[in-house]
């Protein structure tokens, strides 16, 4: 196995520009470390960065924040010692970065903004590379399967199973789902709403056993989705949106979201349905649907079955389906 990783993330390694650094052994190395990775018997999902100095990264990040942990002659050790002493603390925001500081090699963690409505430290980070500090970033995407990409957009995706690199955790399945919750949000709210359950449900599908959420077509839980908890009232976060946005009580609403981003992580934690409208709006959860004749004949798990009931619903009520499995797998349907 380790003789395939080799091979396979050396051409990957060679694009980085991080040739000290992100060699492919240390990349070899990291990857089967991060792919079940534990501390104190607690599961760890880090974001990791290497790059050509931190200071330079951050400069494309608002509000940032960095704090070194340590320095050593050793590209090898700086990335062990990396995740052993940060991988604790990379939680609620905060990443690891490993940096190539001359002579010697730092490691420690950094974050960007606490404000919900900012980009992302990902977005920030690599869709505005800085050509002299070239990053690399290394994360699980699902268990068993990692992701590795450079900032000019070049990515691999190891999978220590049978499934194929394509099956697990597209982005694609994830983004077009956000986009049918926000399809009909106000123009003036849109992409900052787009942006903020990017990052709610991302993190919350990495904390999750596997999530089941739907987007209806209006405003009302459907009839076929039964025994769940209707919220009352619903949670209109594009309104949230647009007065954290604005001159007044801007800060109440920003301390709103960032109360209901942990609600709704719990939601899709939770065993059923989460259940959106078209203009963001979170109508409920823990809901369920009655199998259908056909779904029934379907191999697989209940989460499959109420996947497979769902889509025969998408234009029928519904406008799209997401579901991602205990192991990372998503599928994905909109009409």
């Amino acid at each position: 196995m380790r003789g395939f990783l080799l091979g396979s993330l050396h051409d990957f390694a060679r694009t980085t520009n991080l040739h000290t650094l992100a060699t492919t052994e240390n990349l070899t190395s990291l990857v089967v470390s991060l792919a079940h990775y534990q501390e104190e018997g607690a599961k760890l999902v880090p974001e990791i960065y290497l790059c050509a100095g931190i200071e330079k990264l951050v400069r494309l990040i608002p509000n940032h924040e960095f704090i070194s942990l340590g320095r050593t002659n050793d590209a090898a050790s700086a990335i062990a010692l990396a995740l052993k002493k940060g991988a604790p603390l990379a939680v609620d925001g905060w990443c690891i970065f490993v940096d190539i500081c001359a002579p010697n090699f730092r490691y420690g963690v950094f974050r960007g903004s606490i404000n919900p409505l900012a980009l992302n430290i990902e977005k920030s980070v690599m869709s505005a590379p800085i050509e002299d500090c070239p990053v690399v970033r290394i994360i699980q995407v699902a268990a068993g399967s990692i992701e590795v990409r450079n900032a000019h957009g070049l990515s691999h995706t190891i999978v220590f199973s049978d499934r194929g690199e394509e099956d697990v955790a597209p982005r694609a399945n994830f983004d077009e789902f956000v986009d049918a919750m926000c399809g009909r949000a106000p123009a003036d709210v849109r992409d900052p709403l787009v942006s903020y359950f990017a990052n709610v449900l991302g993190r919350g599908l990495h904390e999750s056993h596997g999530a089941l959420m739907v987007v209806a077509r209006t405003d009302k839980i459907p009839s076929f989705l039964n025994d769940g908890i209707a919220l009352d009232p619903m949670i209109r976060f594009s309104d949230l949106v647009r007065q954290a946005r604005g001159e007044i009580d801007a800060q109440e609403a920003e301390q709103k979201l960032l109360a209901n981003a942990a609600l709704l992580k719990g939601m899709i934690r939770s065993d059923g349905i989460t259940v959106f409208s078209e203009l963001g709006n979170l109508l409920g959860y823990n809901c369920f649907i009655k199998s259908s004749r056909a779904a029934e004949n379907v191999s697989g798990g209940a989460r499959t079955r109420a996947y497979n009931s769902l889509v025969e619903k998408v234009g029928r009520g519904l406008t799209a389906v997401f579901s991602r499995s205990q192991d990372g797998m998503t599928k994905f349907a909109k009409g």
